[in-house]
């Protein structure tokens, strides 16, 4: 027959187990979560960002079109860059 403290000590252990496994499932649990939240997330935080830019004029560099906007071959770089990141130019 187990003496007293060899049973506690086996409670103990069976408690700390118990106690792991919960942690486990918690942080998977999280974990989960954390990656829905990350999924959902980006459509409302990255929706179209404004970047506000300079342009000065240095043909055929850059320069601003008849519409206002950046042209040239680094104006049209920069159009490029903003379409593919979704970024709405303020010049």
């Amino acid at each position: 027959m187990p003496s007293t403290a060899q049973r506690t000590q086996r409670n103990d252990l069976i408690r700390l187990r118990a106690a792991h496994r919960l942690g486990v499932r918690l942080g998977a649990a999280a974990c989960a979560l954390i990656s829905l939240m990350l999924a959902l997330l980006p459509g409302e935080v990255l929706a179209q960002r404004e970047v506000r830019v300079g342009v000065y004029s240095n043909p055929p560099k850059i320069m601003l079109d008849e519409r206002g906007m950046p042209s040239g071959i680094l104006g049209d770089l920069l159009r490029a860059m903003a379409e593919e990141e979704d970024w709405r130019l303020v010049v």
